[in-house]
């Protein structure tokens, strides 16, 4: 009897703890159906080729949850399980390759030849009136450039990515701390077992917004930059200027991009970018900032054009392409998305590479043609 009232007594001060905090919980789902087919590379060996064509099929689940134990605390959990299933190939799989690790450990990432799971956030804020304070795993990214960033250089997004917004959490400690109305500084450490130091300060002067960043990879590693970003009536410009250092060299790395709305409706955005580390494939290849991850483009010289059009208020197409201006190699791509209620929408995306031939020495050469369809439910 007396085990019975004590458990009875810990259920019932549990249940009030938790009401006592505030609770905001969702779900992810996912559907994604992706169909793939490889070229057949010249100079690559029979071993290293990709599959001719690949049916890929992938479910995935997440679980968000807020939590505020106070008015100035807040915990972020954010966990997710995924089923992939390769529907057919034709061909042998490609190898992977190695990048900076930017979490100290992590739950097994492969719970079985099938199924997968990724604790993508785990977090702890807290709002002081000395400053916001984040401890623990977050997404963490950098710079204006809306799709070639100099200085975006933690799991940067990769060019075909669908979501070029999402960035995979990383472990770190991070403050931010208001300057004025239109300024604040934030700096940080990123301690995974690979490590990042950074700062970055904001400020709003001379009718432009301006942003100077500091980084220190692995303390053999060094990244500054200069963003800046303004408007001349209806039209956006926006620069973004690096230096990356390693022990060896330095390199500048430098976008320039603008933006305009046209009839209200149709949204078009272009940029330039420079990358004073390419070369040919081999060459990028072989230097520390790519081994590392941090730097995706490996030519010098890059343009890019997009745009998209709401059809109707439920549904928008876009479209763009990339083009390597070295080798005039181009990237077409493109995107119908459909609102079918407030939770559920329907993504069709599709990505075609333009070569004259399909070698290591073209940019897009060795890449694939993709379509995929994409469902997500958020409830």
């Amino acid at each position: 009897m007396k085990t019975e009232l004590k458990s009875l007594t810990l259920l019932v001060l549990f249940a009030g703890g938790v009401q006592a905090f505030d609770l905001e919980q969702s779900a992810d789902l996912s559907a994604t159906f992706t169909a793939y087919t490889h070229p057949t590379v010249s100079g690559l060996p029979a071993e290293m080729q990709s599959p001719e064509y690949q049916l890929n099929g992938n479910v995935s689940a997440f679980w968000n949850v807020l939590v505020y134990p106070s008015d100035t605390t807040q915990l972020n959990i954010r966990y997710g399980l995924s089923a992939n299933s390769e529907l057919d190939q034709a061909g042998s799989a490609n190898q992977e390759t190695t990048t900076a690790m930017y979490r100290v450990d992590d739950l097994p990432a492969q719970i079985d030849l099938q199924y997968q799971q990724n604790l993508d956030q785990f977090s702890a804020t807290w709002y002081s009136p000395f400053g916001d304070y984040t401890l623990g795993r977050q997404p963490i990214s950098f710079g204006q450039a809306r799709f070639y960033s100099p200085i975006d250089v933690i799991q940067p997004a990769e060019v075909f990515a669908t979501d070029r917004s999402y960035r995979p959490g990383v472990d770190a400690f991070r403050g931010t701390w208001q300057l004025g109305a239109v300024s604040e500084l934030e700096a940080g450490y990123v301690f995974g077992q690979d490590t990042v130091a950074f700062s970055r300060l904001k400020a709003y002067l001379l009718n432009s917004d301006w942003e100077l960043i500091a980084l220190r990879i692995n303390d053999d590693h060094w990244i500054g930059s200069l963003g800046t970003s303004t408007g001349f009536g209806a039209v956006g410009f926006w620069q973004e200027t690096a230096v990356l250092t390693d022990t060896e060299d330095a390199d500048v790395r430098a976008t320039l991009g603008m933006d305009y709305t046209f009839f209200d409706d149709l949204y078009v955005m272009a940029e330039l970018h420079y990358n004073g580390l390419g070369g040919d494939n081999t060459t990028a290849m072989s230097q520390s900032f790519y081994q590392l991850g941090a730097v995706v483009p490996t030519g010098q010289w890059y343009g890019s054009a997009q745009a998209s059009y709401p059809l109707n208020i439920v549904t928008q197409l876009s479209g763009g392409v990339s083009a390597s201006l070295d080798d005039g190699s181009v990237l077409l791509n493109s995107s119908l998305s459909y609102n079918a209620s407030d939770n559920l929408s329907v993504n069709v995306s599709a990505l075609l590479p333009v070569v004259k031939e399909h070698s290591l020495d073209y940019e897009y050469g060795a890449y694939p043609t993709v379509v995929e369809v994409d469902l997500d439910w958020v409830f």
